[in-house]
């Protein structure tokens, strides 16, 4: 299933201290599932992005390919986002709080992240009235993939998650 794809995804791509557990990813998918998005690789595409419209990823919806990442979010009444926001999904909330950003590493630095991202954050501003900002954290050697994206740094987090410290960074609808 795409649940037992992405929590094998989650587990190989964070540290055991990062990675978010399986129940956590559930629920993210329960309660939150306009807000989880799975990627795959069309059908006979080696994954190299080329920056123009003929995406090499097509969403959840269209299951034919090879899957090869997904991003997850929850929302948050608050504009920043808290070690709440990092547990709860609020239905009501305007601010979007990204959890993971994840490609298969066979599919890393070829580009399919930036545009996973993009297409991510397209569908929540032209779907989804009520968020107002998106937020997620980042450790410092990603700091500079997501201002490629669109985001901006806002602050150093008070979340402690693992051991590094983390980055807030966020994009205003």
């Amino acid at each position: 299933s795409d649940i037992q794809r992405v929590v094998a995804l989650e587990a190989a791509s964070y540290p055991p201290d990062e990675a978010a557990s399986e129940r956590n990813i559930r629920l993210r998918q329960q309660h939150a599932g306009a807000f989880f998005r799975v990627a795959f690789l069309k059908s006979g595409d080696t994954g190299e992005t080329s920056g123009n419209d003929d995406s090499a990823l097509h969403a959840s919806g269209d299951k034919s390919g090879l899957f090869v990442g997904f991003v997850n979010g929850t929302l948050s009444a608050s504009r920043e986002l808290e070690e709440e926001s990092m547990s709860e999904h609020d239905p009501l909330g305007i601010t979007l709080c990204i959890h993971s950003v994840v490609v298969d590493a066979t599919y890393r630095r070829k580009g399919l992240a930036s545009e996973m991202l993009r297409q991510y954050v397209h569908g929540v501003v032209e779907q989804e009235e009520q968020v107002e900002r998106i937020v997620l954290i980042a450790k410092a050697h990603l700091v500079g993939f997501y201002i490629g994206c669109g985001f901006a740094v806002t602050r150093l987090s008070p979340v402690v998650h693992g051991k590094d410290p983390w980055f807030e960074l966020a994009l205003d609808c």
